[in-house]
């Protein structure tokens, strides 16, 4: 497994989801080849919320290396969301 903790790596994965997607609000795209696919799941609970977010890009053209990427982020929130 490679490390993608880089900022060029970073640069260019950004730059490959905002390229159809400027607002990031789809939840699928293809730009340059690349399939972007992004989940978001939310839970909230009396004492916090929950956000998980899976995002997913493959790059599959014939005469080159395919490869593949999962990003999975969270971000929990104290207290009640409705209060």
């Amino acid at each position: 497994m490679a490390k993608i903790a880089n900022a060029l790596t970073i640069s260019e994965i950004e730059r490959i989801l905002y390229a159809k997607n400027p607002h990031y609000e789809t939840r699928s795209s293809t730009a340059e080849g690349v399939e972007c696919r992004r989940d978001l799941h939310r839970y909230s609970g009396q004492a916090y919320e929950l956000t998980t977010e899976i995002l997913q890009l493959r790059f599959a053209q014939s005469g080159q290396s395919p490869w593949k990427i999962l990003i999975v982020s969270e971000r929990w929130t104290a207290g009640s969301p409705l209060l």
